[in-house]
């Protein structure tokens, strides 16, 4: 959404004291809006939206304090890094995916081609086009004797 601001201007503000069982959250922030307004959606009694922005894209909230929560993260180990890098590496999970698609696209072609092999030998018609006979080769990419079965010539 374009507001015209920039992006040190877009920030989320997030206040509470310890009297008020609320937590106020201001946001320009469109993944913590969706996540809050979701929220909102199914607990209204737990958190509700109470100002929006149309013009600048900022929404404000309130939300009971036991239902929002702070994580801090401690940051990797370099031990940790490497040995994510390394499983990452031994599980090539890139190559894994890409041989996968190679594999259903092999098998859909070949199937398409039987299909299309059993077109042509149940309708001969069908490859006569405009009175024309083209050859027609059709290979699978399979063992010999299914080979043998997929090439079809037009007579």
């Amino acid at each position: 959404m374009r507001t015209g601001l920039t992006k040190q201007e877009k920030t989320t503000d997030i206040w509470f004291d310890e009297k008020d069982p609320l937590i106020h959250i201001r946001t320009h922030n469109t993944d913590l809006k969706n996540r809050l307004a979701a929220y909102a959606g199914q607990h209204p009694d737990q958190c509700r939206q109470t100002d929006a922005d149309p013009e600048t894209g900022c929404m404000e909230f309130e939300i009971r304090k036991g239902r929002f929560s702070f994580r801090l993260t401690a940051p990797y180990s370099e031990e940790r890094r490497e040995a994510a890098r390394q499983y990452a590496r031994d599980s090539n999970a890139a190559d894994r995916l890409l041989s996968i698609v190679r594999a259903t696209n092999a098998n859909l072609m070949r199937k398409i081609i039987y299909i299309i092999y059993r077109l042509w030998s149940e309708n001969d018609h069908l490859s006569r086009i405009g009175g024309n006979q083209f050859p027609i080769f059709l290979y699978c990419n399979r063992n010999k004797e299914e080979v043998s079965k997929c090439k079809l010539k037009s007579s």
